[in-house]
């Protein structure tokens, strides 16, 4: 445990009290939200996954509150990248808050304000995560920014019966249950 981690302080009789930060997941669970966060007990699935790793460059989609993005950013490290995509200025700018509240300003985060149904401007990615309500439209121009082998994995709280696209794709569903 680093030293700032925690604080030692001293009450007005003298008693010793040490106060710890917050786990990535206790954050997760508190933070101010605008959008509904992507719950911990989901955050470890995306990962593993994902095959997320130190160094990958990630294109996030759904940003939201910046839970997802906060999980990705400590995945990939100081050498990773993620850039995230947002429609709501005003998510955009909650996840950017809670991100520097926890992990700093120094992070390797890019946040747009733009819509991935209608394309993808970066190009060169390792990983695609997306948190939609309709993540079939993003299938049919993900290659284009995919490098060979990157995997693309999309997020759905509930069932989804539709996905029409001419590319390769593996599709299963993995459910978390938390006792």
């Amino acid at each position: 445990m680093c030293s700032s981690d925690l604080t030692a302080l001293r009450t007005t009789r003298g008693a010793r009290l040490t106060a710890l930060r917050p786990t990535l997941s206790e954050y997760i669970l508190k933070m101010p939200r605008g959008a509904q966060v992507i719950y911990p007990k989901d955050l470890g699935p995306i990962l593993m996954l994902a095959d997320i790793f130190p160094g990958a460059h990630v294109l996030e989609s759904g940003v939201g509150s910046g839970a997802l993005t906060m999980t990705l950013l400590r995945a990939v490290g100081p050498a990773g990248k993620v850039t995230g995509y947002e429609l709501r200025q005003d998510f955009a700018d909650r996840a950017r808050r809670n991100v520097e509240g926890f992990l700093g300003r120094d992070v390797p985060l890019e946040i747009e304000v733009r819509d991935i149904y209608e394309g993808i401007a970066v190009r060169e990615v390792d990983r695609i995560v997306l948190d939609l309500p309709e993540p079939w439209r993003v299938v049919d121009h993900a290659p284009a920014c995919l490098r060979p082998g990157g995997i693309l994995l999309s997020y759905l709280d509930r069932k989804s019966t539709r996905l029409n696209s001419s590319h390769t794709v593996i599709s299963y569903a993995v459910f978390c249950l938390k006792k």
